[in-house]
């Protein structure tokens, strides 16, 4: 076949076409085919296509890359010279971002399909209007021929997203020196020393684009597609946003690959209604402010830190505390643990049972956290955002310890401004602050440039210093409130909240809480932090809190209802004697209640600390005796009996 580029499609390429579907009105389509290695910059990670840290959490259609790694695993695989060397076909789809580059259109332009004659013989044109065509030969019958197929497209209007490979996909870039970014070179710089080993290569490649996911039809090309592809399907009324379709596509098959971090797996688990609640959460708080909240929340922790704050740095919280949190609430049990769900916490918190929710799929019956067809989960979200949406808000944006680090977080970056409009910011400023608000990808960069060795990095050590300090300073600016950045303070708050939605002694009937009663909530609670901090059981310098929550006598869970009780001893008594607590007016709690109440949570904080002493002093105990054994064992010179010893010491 002659090549003929018209002006508007700027690349073409050849190769192998097919179809993939297992149900109708689903079609993927795909070119199979291999690029020069020079030519590997037509496909993009997602970070080359979308501006991350303006990216709402439920636009995310691709796991983060993982720049480690990419450098200390994968680009070693090629470089070492030893046996023979292969990379599975990288997988690249069609996506066209919106203008200011937060997410992926939903649908690709309108579709016109149309026959042609050539002069090498009959051809079908798919084209998606000013994006990419996709040209086939077709026998008299209108059937595929077994031959090349040319696929064209518009660089400036449309891009090729890795949504498979794509750690693979920079490894490739980075060895060859086609990264974008002056971190990301810096970061991968002793990589392009190996550059010429990929001279001679050729990328095997397969690009998949969806055609049912069309803006809208020409007239006529119902008809030539039913034709040309008669089992597909093309109804209107079953067509998905593109970023759904590639989610549903390739994170169930990722599963089974090297396993990415928790938050990377929440950030795009479409199977999980924990995770969808959870992203909607993170969304709906960033979108309140941008430029702030994208860093105050941890969407990108690293692997076996999900549900950890780091104290030096202003974070509230992270998606996994918070999943973790949607767990509690949503799941009958924790975790992925199919056979025990039966979804009954979902359907009651949700309160599901007044909704026409049946769908072929799935009955109501029969919904749980992991089981719901693609139009109930349309139906979950929206009565999640009715219902317990703005609860999440409210505590992460209202609770007095994190409104306090949004306000001192925001002046940072009012003074960023500021001084950016006088020009008075010094070249040190500029990168600190790019960074501090530029998303956790440009944090990474500077940090693992910074434990590199060699005067080159010197730059990287002295800047990491600096957005450190500056971490630490806005930190600490809101006073001594760690106790409430945790997941154990968190978590218990929901604790609290399902323990007064489930009392049968107090007055209130709904399934989550109206934003009036939780707004009483969060009032005396934040008048007890504002009046009495210093000298409660939420301050970590108290000696009694060190006795209860740090030790290690107490596990996690015992100290998460721990939590939940000194929350309720709150609630339900300060400035009770005053009449000046609005949640006890609100909630027209009766004294006898409170009182009986009052008894329990003591008796149970009692408990608690004289199980921490006994744990503590036995503790001490063991490791005198320890000490003892160590001393007698160097007396006798019993080697093996030494090291047996002190590694039970440094256990205790």
């Amino acid at each position: 076949m002659k090549k003929v580029r018209p002006q508007k499609y700027d690349r073409s390429i050849y190769g192998t076409f097919g179809q993939f579907f297992t149900h109708n009105n689903s079609p993927v389509f795909y070119l199979n085919t291999a690029l020069p290695i020079d030519n590997i910059n037509w496909i993009k990670p997602v970070r080359d296509i979308l501006n991350i840290s303006e990216v709402d959490f439920d636009e995310l259609v691709q796991r983060n890359l993982d720049d480690s790694r990419i450098k200390n695993d994968i680009s070693q695989y090629l470089i070492t010279d030893k046996g023979y060397k292969f990379f599975p076909p990288i997988v690249s789809a069609f996506v066209a971002p919106t203008e200011k580059k937060d997410s992926i259109k939903n649908r690709y332009p309108k579709l016109k399909v149309r026959f042609e004659e050539t002069v090498e013989g009959k051809v079908v044109k798919i084209e998606f209007e000013d994006s990419f065509i996709l040209i086939l030969f077709v026998d008299e019958d209108n059937n595929i021929l077994n031959t090349p197929v040319e696929l064209r497209w518009k660089s400036s209007g449309i891009s090729l997203m890795a949504v498979d490979g794509q750690h693979r996909l920079v490894t490739l870039k980075a060895i060859r020196g086609l990264l974008d970014s002056d971190d990301e070179k810096a970061y991968y710089k002793s990589l392009e020393e190996h550059k010429s080993i990929l001279n001679d290569i050729d990328i095997p490649t397969t690009i998949l684009f969806f055609p049912n996911s069309y803006q809208d039809l020409s007239e006529g090309s119902e008809e030539i597609l039913d034709e040309v592809f008669p089992n597909s399907g093309w109804l209107e009324n079953e067509q998905k946003d593109i970023k759904e379709i590639i989610r549903n596509v390739f994170v169930d098959v990722n599963k089974n690959a090297k396993t990415p971090s928790e938050s990377r797996n929440i950030l795009l688990n479409e199977k999980d209604i924990c995770a969808i609640f959870a992203r909607h959460i993170f969304s709906t708080i960033k979108e309140i402010d941008k430029n702030t909240y994208s860093y105050l929340l941890d969407f990108d922790s690293p692997r076996n830190k999900e549900f950890q704050i780091d104290q030096n740095r202003p974070i509230i919280t992270t998606i996994g505390i918070v999943y973790r949190i949607c767990e509690n609430l949503f799941k009958d049990t924790k975790g992925d643990r199919r056979k025990s769900e039966d979804g009954n916490a979902l359907r009651a918190r949700l309160n599901l049972y007044d909704l026409e929710f049946d769908s072929e799929s799935v009955k109501l019956e029969d919904l749980t956290p992991f089981d719901f067809s693609y139009s109930q989960r349309r139906v979950l979200l929206e009565q999640f955002k009715k219902s317990w949406t703005q609860t999440f808000v409210y505590f992460y944006t209202h609770l007095l310890p994190f409104k306090k680090l949004y306000i001192s977080m925001n002046k940072s970056f009012e003074d960023w401004l500021e001084k950016t409009r006088k020009d008075s910011l010094t070249d040190d400023e500029t990168k600190i602050y790019s960074v501090l608000f530029g998303g956790s990808e440009k944090r990474f960069f500077l940090q693992q440039n910074a434990k590199n060795r060699g005067v080159e990095y010197n730059d990287y050590r002295f800047l990491f210093k600096k957005l450190q300090n500056k971490e630490k300073e806005i930190k600490e600016s809101i006073g001594n409130h760690r106790f409430f950045f945790s997941q154990m303070f968190q978590s218990a708050f929901f604790e609290f909240l399902d323990f007064i939605l489930s009392s049968p002694t107090i007055d209130y009937k709904n399934s989550w809480l109206e934003q009036e009663y939780l707004d009483s909530i969060i009032n005396i609670l934040n008048k007890y932090i504002e009046d009495k901090h210093n000298d409660s059981l939420f301050n970590f310098e108290n000696s009694i809190n060190d006795l209860l929550f740090n030790g290690r006598s107490n596990p996690s869970q015992k100290k998460q209802e721990l939590v939940a009780t000194i929350i309720k001893l709150i609630a339900f008594n300060y400035k009770r004697e005053i009449s000046e607590n609005p949640f006890i007016n609100k909630f027209n709690v009766i004294s006898d209640f409170i009182d009986e109440l009052n008894i329990e949570c003591l008796d149970i904080i009692d408990k608690n600390m004289t199980d921490s002493l006994e744990k503590e002093f036995k503790q001490n105990i063991d490791i005198r005796q320890l000490v003892l054994d160590i001393q007698k064992a160097k007396n006798d010179k019993l080697v093996n009996e030494i090291k047996k010893l002190e590694s039970d010491y440094k256990k205790n």
